[in-house]
């Protein structure tokens, strides 16, 4: 339940252009499909970065 719901609704970004589409808890959770797709559309660098230790 939201407070002011149609000022939320005037201000959030719901449609195709929303800057956050998804989000996952940890990297194994994306689906190996969007990896895929992500590594695809890549036009110029691929660059990976991991915790260490």
């Amino acid at each position: 339940m939201t407070l002011w719901p149609k000022s939320v609704r005037s201000h959030a970004k719901t449609g195709h252009d929303r800057e956050i589409i998804a989000a996952y808890p940890f990297r194994s959770a994306a689906p190996t499909s969007l990896w895929a797709s992500l590594i695809d559309g890549a036009s110029q660098n691929l660059a990976f970065a991991g915790p260490a230790g």
